[in-house]
């Protein structure tokens, strides 16, 4: 006998049911689906682990997760609808899987989310690294990975505008021959009713081949986007370790991939290991790869060891693979126990990178990985490589109150955060010039020629500036900018207000036979693409809420820090090719001074040199707390610690407001004007009267 939640499941209900897809066994089912209204929060204080306490709780959205291993999904497809069996109101939509690699071997535990908001990730798909998640956008303006069609009613491609609800919201899966394999699934199914416009459905068991419909789909308040399901109010987790046994892995923690040098024309290229561990680790017989699809390239010789807190480097004559710097790589160290692999792994991956320029972990043996600024083989890691260009500013969604204003005041800024202009092009003899390049959700190539000032900025905005003298006027007046800020566009696309990636790339030497990175039919010469400054941001928390619509942009705390840290950003005024609020005091532990840049820029040099005139010298260390430099200001002076000008403004005030509340520091001799020994809002309001003129003593304490 059928039975719902609340007993036994209708006999009308049954016959219904009876030549559905219900009877198992299928491939691919429903794992969990967001009933969520667009301006409601999850009931009783509920949130996920993915969106937190989000109003709407991330949207339209559903995941799937695979029971089978090695399932090609390409084809199949997706029945939704809203008010299933509502004569007046109902809808259904046709989601169709593309034909996309990601989809062609998908491995048992996979879980899937479609959304129509967030922007598609499945670039980290991997699960001999351990990750099993795909995500993909289902919208009518991108379909790379699921189209929209309207089924019923019908209606224009524009307007194919699915959704999920609380509404009797119901899921069947069909494979490419429109054979149903799996559902109806949801509300009016199992659970039979009752879901409220302030919950989700799940699974509350661990899925596997045997779940139907009918197994125990369940409401509740609390949901885990992109990861296994909670239920039994949060004490519960579903298993997937059954279903993931097809790939055993876990993360190697004692020996990492700590650096590898994979441009290094005309050198070798080698490989880092590094003993995170207070003990001597034997790897004899443990194995290097540069390819999850063949972990056993390499195997370490027996007696091998590291010890505690040491390093151990082998380079491409060992190794007999070479890394590819044009394409980017991975490199994959495998522990083994009697020749055979534990599936505990480390891994370390790159994109294209620079020659003679090295990536790895920062500090040694850390999560975080960058481009550094030297190679250190067999040693400690230098600090990360940052800039000479960086994106300081974002507004992604901004406020137009005024009717009379038709530009889209979007906008990316650019710093230089050298002491020297930079021209954002590259020539390579025998091949010419190359642009460099913003991407991601926008797309855009500098015209040759294009240079920014040293310390200064650049803003690409939607329009073209030479071509569009309302729009160039419009932006201009939205801000209050003068003719000295450059804008340059119109670049191609535009910034999400859900999610999306700003990335600067520079064009590394060209390869002339093309095709090198495993694609049909790439570009001849094929041009790698180095991303030197690289940004992906949200519109909730971690990320600061309040850069979404309401009039603030999204501003880099401090511009010599990697740019993936949102603690590293904040929501503020904008001031597109202006200085903002930024600052140069970094949150990282202090790198070495490299060159004239870093010192001049307040980062402080070698132990036992100081600043002078820009380079590091033989001397005492710089005072980085005051940013002065052998009694000369080095970058700030009193009561200027934003802006760096002559004189106070508005941004500096704004500055000393966020350092007297603990959100940026700012040491005293710059902004404690008023000598109270302390940085408080009488500093800021004393800065304030300055910047518009009122005569008012200012005085930081020395």
């Amino acid at each position: 006998m059928l039975r719902s939640r609340d007993g036994v499941v209708p006999l009308a209900l049954a016959l219904m049911l009876a030549g559905s897809a219900l009877s198992g066994a299928a491939p691919i089912i429903l794992n969990e689906y967001n009933a969520v209204g667009d301006t409601r929060f999850l009931e009783e204080g509920g949130s996920d682990t993915f969106w937190g306490q989000r109003l709407g709780n991330g949207g339209d959205w559903f995941e799937l997760v695979v029971v089978e291993d090695h399932v090609d999904l390409r084809g199949w497809r997706l029945i939704v609808s809203n008010s299933t069996g509502d004569v007046l109101n109902g809808e259904t939509f046709l989601l169709e899987i593309s034909d996309d690699p990601i989809w062609a071997d998908l491995r048992s535990g996979t879980l899937i989310t479609i959304a129509e908001d967030l922007r598609s990730d499945v670039g980290n798909y991997e699960p001999g690294a351990g990750r099993w998640w795909i995500h993909a956008r289902a919208r009518h303006d991108d379909g790379a990975l699921v189209s929209v069609t309207c089924v019923a009613p019908v209606c224009a491609p524009a307007d194919a505008n699915w959704g999920v609800s609380n509404t009797d919201w119901q899921l069947t899966i069909e494979d490419p021959s429109a054979q149903a394999v799996f559902g109806p699934a949801g509300e009016g199914i199992q659970p039979a009713d009752g879901v409220g416009g302030g919950e989700v459905v799940k699974l509350e068991e661990s899925p596997s081949l045997a779940t139907t419909p009918l197994s125990n789909y369940q409401d509740g308040q609390t949901s885990t986007f992109g990861r296994a399901n909670q239920f039994a109010g949060g004490t519960a987790d579903q298993d997937l370790s059954v279903l993931r046994a097809v790939v055993p892995y876990g993360p190697l923690s004692t020996v990492r991939v700590n650096e590898v040098f994979a441009h290094s024309d005309p050198g070798i290229d080698w490989i880092e290991l590094y003993n995170t561990s207070g003990e001597t680790v034997d790897i004899s017989g443990w194995l290097l790869s540069d390819s999850f699809a063949s972990l056993t390239k390499y195997e370490i010789p027996p007696g091998t060891t590291i010890a505690a807190g040491a390093y151990l480097s082998l380079d491409q004559t060992v190794l007999g693979f070479a890394l590819s710097a044009p394409c980017g790589d991975e490199v994959i160290l495998s522990e083994t126990s009697g020749g055979v692999m534990t599936g505990a792994r480390d891994f370390l991956e790159f994109g294209p990178i620079d020659n003679g320029v090295a990536f790895g972990r920062w500090p040694d043996g850390d999560d975080a990985s960058f481009r550094l600024s030297a190679p250190s083989e067999a040693a400690a890691n230098a600090s990360p490589r940052v800039g000479p260009i960086v994106v300081t500013e974002i507004m992604y969604n901004p406020l137009v109150t005024d009717p009379a204003v038709t530009v889209t005041p979007e906008f990316v800024e650019l710093r230089n955060v050298t002491n020297a202009p930079v021209e954002l092009s590259t020539t390579f003899d025998g091949f010419g010039v190359f642009p460099w390049r913003l991407s991601g959700g926008i797309d855009f190539d500098f015209a040759p020629g294009t240079e920014i000032p040293a310390q200064g900025h650049l803003v690409a905005v939607l329009f073209d500036p030479a071509t569009s003298p309302d729009a160039l006027a419009q932006f201009r007046s939205f801000y209050g900018l003068d003719e000295t800020v450059v804008l340059v566009g119109p670049y191609q696309g535009r910034l999400d207000n859900f999610s999306d990636r700003v990335r600067i790339s520079t064009p590394d030497t060209p390869e002339p036979s093309g095709s090198i990175c495993g694609d049909a039919g790439g570009s001849s010469p094929l041009v790698p693409q180095v991303a030197i400054d690289e940004v992906e941001y949200f519109d909730f928390d971690p990320w600061p809420p309040e850069a979404d619509g309401t009039g603030a942009s999204l501003v880099r705390v401090d511009r010599r820090a990697p740019a993936e840290d949102p603690e590293d950003w904040t929501a503020g005024s904008p001031t597109p090719g202006r200085a903002g609020t930024e600052t140069t005091t970094t949150t990282l532990p202090q790198p070495e001074c490299i060159d004239d840049v870093d010192c001049d820029d307040g980062i402080q040099c070698t132990t036992g040199h100081q600043c002078s005139d820009g380079v590091c010298v033989a001397g005492s260390e710089c005072d980085l707390q005051c940013n002065h430099c052998g009694g000369d200001a080095c970058v700030s002076s009193c009561a200027v610690p934003a802006s760096q000008g002559e004189s106070p403004t508005a941004v500096d005030a704004l500055f000393m407001i966020r350092s007297a509340v603990g959100l940026v520091a700012c040491a005293p001799c710059v902004c404690d004007v008023d000598g109270s020994g302390t940085i408080n809002v009488s500093d800021a309001l004393r800065t304030l009267q300055r910047a518009v003129g009122i005569d008012i003593e200012l005085s930081c304490t020395p």
